[in-house]
């Protein structure tokens, strides 16, 4: 009697255990944002960027994401160019964070490539990030996911800003 009670009892057990969690689908991850950067000439080292860098750079702004909604955005990259080509790189990972109505934050890291109209001033630039989730908090506490945006960047004349617009179309998180 007792080996049935416990077969019994173990099986009620199981039976009322709450199911293992099954892994988060990969959702398609898009939208678009517009911000205001700040660029940061670099005429001395900062401990923020690796030597090679010609600047540092912030961009703010607010856009409207898929599992997001409205987000305010912040990102910082430590960059160099060829003033002949325009080209520009990063010199380190760039990082960008979402922070959704809610409060919930989705952190980013990308790589760049990127162009800029020549010298002697460079008026306009376009990017590309290649992006990967790098985690987050609330409901984005465990994300995943990479993906790709495309940037536009139009320079103050004294190259010490630039307004910025931004569409992600090329992704996936899953949370």
């Amino acid at each position: 009697r007792c080996a049935v009670a416990l077969v019994l009892g173990a099986t009620l057990v199981l039976s009322l255990a709450a199911p293992a969690a099954a892994a988060s689908p990969a959702r398609p991850f898009f939208g678009k944002a517009t911000g205001t950067s700040t660029l940061v000439p670099l005429f001395q080292p900062i401990a923020a960027c690796p030597a090679d860098s010609m600047w540092y750079a912030t961009d703010t702004g607010v856009g409207t994401f898929a599992h997001l909604g409205l987000v305010h955005y912040s990102l910082q990259q430590c960059a160099a160019a060829n003033m002949t080509t325009g080209e520009i790189r990063l010199t380190k990972n760039g990082s960008l964070t979402m922070v959704a109505a809610n409060g919930d934050q989705l952190l980013l890291a990308y790589q760049m490539t990127a162009t800029a109209t020549p010298m002697p001033t460079p008026k306009t630039a376009v990017a590309v990030l290649d992006w990967w989730v790098t985690g987050g908090t609330g409901r984005f506490a465990s994300a995943t996911g990479k993906g790709k945006s495309h940037w536009s960047f139009v320079y103050t004349p004294d190259l010490t800003g630039a307004v910025s617009s931004s569409d992600w179309s090329g992704g996936s998180i899953a949370y």
